[in-house]
């Protein structure tokens, strides 16, 4: 998980324990704390305040929380083949070496990468391919040629449908970079 990620999950847990904490002091008085508050010399008012943006910031998480859950759409590790011989499985990890493989074939690219996600209920392929390659003229036709033998990978050969495929191609000798989609 990448570190601005943790920091933000950190955050809104510390907010969601300080909700609960404010809740459970409020249904169950607890006397230490409330001697505390007091001794804080704080208007009454700056505490309500207090408690309805704790309890507005709980509320955005949550809808967020759940419309992320209801309408991001489902990844799948594995692509599934059933036939009257059996069911077969290859995971993503294996198409994107196969890619690899095929790509590295080109004697002018170094560097493939090749990451795939297999996404919705229709389990449509999006392909993101990062190559280096040593020519620096014809960029965009090597880019078209890099695509169309990605997609022949995944559609003749394991029949998913493809969705998008990027291509970000760089060349090796000057700081031509293009992005072919």
């Amino acid at each position: 998980m990448k570190k601005a990620n943790k920091i933000i999950l950190i955050a809104l847990t510390l907010i969601g324990l300080l909700q609960v904490f404010w809740f459970t002091a409020l249904t169950y008085p607890i006397k230490p704390i409330i001697n505390w508050i007091n001794s804080l010399n704080v208007p009454k008012n700056w505490l309500t305040y207090l408690s309805l943006a704790l309890a507005a910031i709980s509320t955005l998480i949550y809808i967020f929380i759940l419309m992320y859950a209801l309408f991001s759409p489902t990844k799948y590790q594995e692509i599934k083949f059933t036939s009257s011989n059996g069911k077969l499985r290859i995971s993503t990890n294996v198409v994107e070496k196969m890619i690899t493989r095929r790509l590295e074939e080109i004697p002018s690219l170094q560097k493939v990468n090749v990451q795939l996600k297999i996404l919705g209920k229709k389990r449509h392929a999006k392909m993101l391919i990062s190559v280096l390659s040593n020519e620096t003229k014809n960029l965009p036709q090597l880019g078209d040629y890099i695509k169309e033998i990605a997609n022949e990978q995944l559609i003749d050969h394991l029949n998913v449908p493809i969705k998008k495929t990027i291509i970000n191609l760089s060349s090796n000798t000057t700081d031509k970079k293009i992005k072919v989609t």
